[in-house]
């Protein structure tokens, strides 16, 4: 899926490992990913985009919002 995912998050109280895993375990894919950016230096909204990490090309993107709230 890719760092999408981070959308995901645990509970709080769901303890070290879990938390540890979160934060720092990520798949180095190649190919499609849903990755999770931040735009920054605009309207600071976080964005889901669908892309290749091969080819760069850029398929969908969509407010993470939107994502979260339709699972």
């Amino acid at each position: 899926m890719g760092h999408a995912s981070m959308l995901n998050r645990p509970e709080q109280d769901a303890g070290k490992d879990v938390w540890n895993a979160y934060l720092h375990e990520r798949a180095n894919i190649a190919g499609d990913v849903e990755d999770l950016w931040c735009h920054d230096m605009g309207c600071a909204a976080w964005i889901v985009v669908r892309r290749n990490t091969i080819s760069h090309t850029i398929y969908e993107a969509k407010l993470a919002n939107e994502v979260r709230d339709a699972d």
